[in-house]
């Protein structure tokens, strides 16, 4: 017997256009507030609140006015709370929240606690350190203990200096891919198998591009990451869709991190994934019963250049986040994102380089 769900809701992330786009798709009215609020997530959501950041004292004013028209509304969280815990933490005592809960979300921030959980369950990792190391043994990444799309992970250097809390992570010249899973507490079900794109923006050599679903790894991986995930549930009661990245480097296999929170991945999975994610935040995993065949893919466009969106750019139907008007986007910056789909992963990423190189030329020309 299915959950009775609300007719309408809120989603928040810090660019919430994917939950936006995933609750209207499975039928929901949305209430979308993020940071951008782009002409894709005006578009969707009957009401879209622009924040400048999701910082409580930014966020609190908009869920007061809210709660006095609405009253307490399911609100759905993605990307961007890593910095603000506190936050989440307000959402959960005043409002209806669907995804983990708050002590389990700060539980992955506790990174020396999480490699610990991994060694205990038997989950390879690549080597991880709390101290600088010595970078005669080999290179390695500086990571933020909280950071999300891998813009602040550098390489390390014994001449950086660094003041925030960080750690070390041994450096893996493999091929980055993530498990799109689904949980409800005591069950956990892989929904499908992705291949992660990185790109170099200045230092920043690892920050989040896009992604390809559905790619087919070998049977050996592919269990290997369902066992991991059922030991890992024993410690965490994971709720709703999550995560988890992972490296292959000579046929080996290294956990990275865990995102206890709808990522970017989910959009290419069809219109009623959303569905299932709230009917598991709900504590009912639902045999999910239809996937998408082909692969789909999703590209973000970053700014090579200080650009100033013109009013006269004709925005092909296969691009998303589309910014407004007259918006000024720093070198570095997201502009905008590209959505292709196929046969099979290589027609895809084709597609999307071809179309990225069509959107950097219209950028760049205006129109």
């Amino acid at each position: 017997m299915k959950l009775e769900l609300p007719n309408r809701l809120i989603v928040i992330a810090q660019s919430a256009r994917i939950l936006a786009q995933m609750a209207v798709n499975a039928g929901f009215e949305v209430i979308a507030i993020d940071c951008f609020a782009d002409l894709d997530t005006q578009n969707l959501a009957v009401l879209s609140f622009k924040l400048d950041s999701l910082a409580l004292d930014d966020l609190k004013p908009v869920f007061e006015v809210l709660q006095q028209d609405y009253g307490s509304l399911p609100v759905v969280y993605g990307s961007g709370f890593e910095h603000f815990v506190d936050s989440l933490g307000y959402l959960e005592r005043h409002w209806r929240l669907l995804g983990n809960p708050l002590s389990l979300y700060k539980q992955f921030q506790n990174k020396r606690r999480l490699f610990q959980t991994f060694e205990q369950l038997s989950i390879s990792y690549p080597e991880v350190r709390f101290t600088a190391p010595d970078n005669s043994s080999g290179k390695w990444l500086v990571k933020p203990m909280q950071g999300e799309g891998g813009q602040e992970i550098r390489f390390y250097s014994e001449s950086q200096s660094i003041t925030d809390p960080v750690y070390w992570q041994r450096y893996c010249a493999g091929q980055s891919y993530s498990a799109l899973f689904i949980a409800s507490g005591d069950a956990i079900e892989i929904v499908g198998f992705n291949h992660q794109a990185i790109v170099a923006e200045g230092d920043a050599y690892f920050t989040f591009a896009g992604v390809i679903s559905q790619i087919d790894l070998p049977h050996s991986i592919q269990r290997l990451i369902a066992e991991w995930l059922k030991k890992l549930l024993t410690v965490y009661p994971l709720r709703g869709l999550g995560s988890l990245d992972f490296m292959l480097e000579n046929r080996q296999c290294y956990v990275l991190e865990i995102n206890a929170r709808v990522p970017a991945s989910a959009q290419l999975y069809g219109k009623q994934i959303f569905k299932y994610h709230l009917q598991a935040c709900w504590g009912k995993l639902e045999p999910i019963e239809t996937l998408p065949t082909s692969n789909a893919g999703y590209r973000v466009l970053y700014a090579k250049r200080e650009i100033c969106i013109s009013n006269q750019i004709g925005w092909p139907k296969w691009v998303v986040d589309r910014p407004e008007s007259g918006v000024f986007i720093g070198k570095g910056q997201a502009i905008c994102s590209i959505i292709a789909s196929g046969k099979n992963a290589r027609q895809v990423s084709l597609q999307l380089i071809r179309r990225q190189r069509f959107m950097e030329n219209l950028l760049k020309t205006g129109h």
